[in-house]
């Protein structure tokens, strides 16, 4: 049966799709009657940058050493090209659907492809923000094992219940708050011990060379491998690491000059790829043999500088948790069935009990895989492979396909359809790898 395009404009209209979260009993800025400010380009590409950089960037530098430097750089630089072109298609898509109004990802989907688009979008993208948080929860229980086995505190080493209880004293708090504005410290810290993280670990890698200049002897062989059996164990680490498709609509909705936008995911982008390439590949032909799986686990332990680096960085990822769950809350609260159980017609609560147990049950159901999870690297490929390959590659060129049919040329065609088989194959490839990993741990 064919959907009246009026009832889905109806419904892509409906306040499911605020960008606010309309649950704190206060009222939007369009609701209020008062335009919010918009954002300059410049803004926009600080927000963009903040998007994509995430913990993903960890397991950047042994998923290089698995693959083999040579065969990662080619593939990142693949991976970033295919990417861009995608999310230009993607915007391209909106524009002509939506032209200057304000649109997301799912009603996107929803006028372009139906009600069966727009849930499958939310899907993916309720599996994203999960899997980001996963990953931090991951990350954080390595963390603490590395540290206490580091230093021999047995009784907390491997300790799965001190850690699952010192990670709900994080999370449970911060995630039952409602209003994104109280999150904007921690999301400002957070991407601060990233960056000086980051630094930290090159200024580092910059003393073991000064230490071992014989390193530099094995350089240029290191740099010519290539371990295509180990490509799929790859693919889906470097798609994760550019993880910001969810909230390219939001910065396009945000900005003065929305016709930017493409430009800007391009120069961005690009800054993002050498900075992934420079950063795994210097860390992969000094730290060698000692490279961890999560990079930073290879700083030492003994020294306070280090340490205290770590430490931060933990605290501050446990911190983005919540920032990570709320737009899939976002989803799963305003869907037909919970809505109207949650909220008023004005948006405010009405059975906030119902609410934070459902919020409690989220929590347990993330923490139950998290703590399954035996890899970080594993478990990030696992989902870039599968998640970030629909989101990144597949659901923008099917929309774009759809809504330019017949106006598409040939050559355009060609190229959409390939990148969608080889991302495909890939993706399939990655997945399954990473699952036979989990089972044989």
């Amino acid at each position: 049966m064919k959907e009246d395009p009026n009832q889905l404009k109806a419904t892509a209209d409906s306040s499911a799709y605020d960008l606010e979260f309309p649950t704190d009993g206060r009222q939007s800025h369009h609701k209020m009657g008062s335009k919010p400010p918009l954002s300059s380009n410049l803004q926009a590409s600080f927000t963009l940058m903040k998007s994509f950089v995430g913990t993903g960037i960890l397991a950047l530098p042994y998923a290089f050493k698995t693959a083999g430097i040579g065969l990662s750089i080619i593939v990142t630089i693949f991976i970033a090209f295919m990417l861009t072109y995608c999310f230009i298609l993607l915007l391209k898509t909106a524009d002509d659907k939506f032209g200057k109004e304000k649109g997301s990802f799912q009603k996107l989907a929803l006028n372009v492809l139906g009600n069966k688009g727009k849930y499958f979008v939310e899907g993916l993208l309720i599996v994203e923000q999960l899997g980001c948080c996963i990953g931090i929860l991951i990350f954080t229980k390595d963390f603490l094992n590395h540290i206490f086995c580091a230093f021999e505190l047995n009784a907390l080493c491997n300790n799965t219940g001190f850690n699952i209880l010192f990670a709900l004293s994080f999370t449970v708090p911060l995630s039952l708050i409602n209003n994104m504005h109280y999150f904007y410290i921690p999301s400002l810290a957070a991407n601060f011990f990233i960056i000086f993280g980051l630094l930290s670990q090159m200024y580092f890698n910059s003393q073991v060379l000064h230490e071992n200049p014989a390193i530099k002897s094995s350089f240029a062989d290191q740099l010519g491998e290539f371990h295509f059996t180990n490509f799929s164990l790859f693919f889906g680490v470097a798609l994760f690491s550019y993880e910001g498709v969810g909230v390219t609509f939001s910065i396009r909705d945000s900005m003065e000059k929305p016709q930017d936008l493409p430009r800007l995911l391009k120069h961005q982008l690009t800054i993002l790829t050498v900075i992934y390439i420079i950063f795994s590949v210097i860390s992969c032909l000094i730290l060698g043999d000692s490279l961890e799986d999560i990079v930073f686990f290879s700083l030492p332990t003994n020294d306070p500088f280090y340490l205290l680096i770590q430490i931060l960085y933990a605290v501050s990822a446990l911190c983005t948790y919540p920032i990570q769950l709320f737009p899939a809350l976002r989803i799963i609260e305003n869907s037909k069935f919970l809505r109207a159980k949650l909220f008023t017609e004005e948006g405010r609560n009405k059975n906030r009990i119902l609410r934070y147990f459902l919020r409690l049950c989220l929590i347990g159901f993330v923490f139950s895989i998290a703590y399954t999870a035996q890899s970080f690297h594993l478990f990030l490929n696992m989902l870039g492979s599968c998640v970030f390959t629909l989101l990144g590659f597949t659901v923008p060129i099917i929309l774009y396909t759809v809504q330019f049919k017949n106006r598409t040329s040939l050559k355009k065609s060609v190229l959409n359809y390939s990148i969608l088989l080889i991302t495909s194959v890939f993706g399939i490839i990655g997945f399954v790898r990473s699952i036979k990993g989990f089972i044989t741990i």
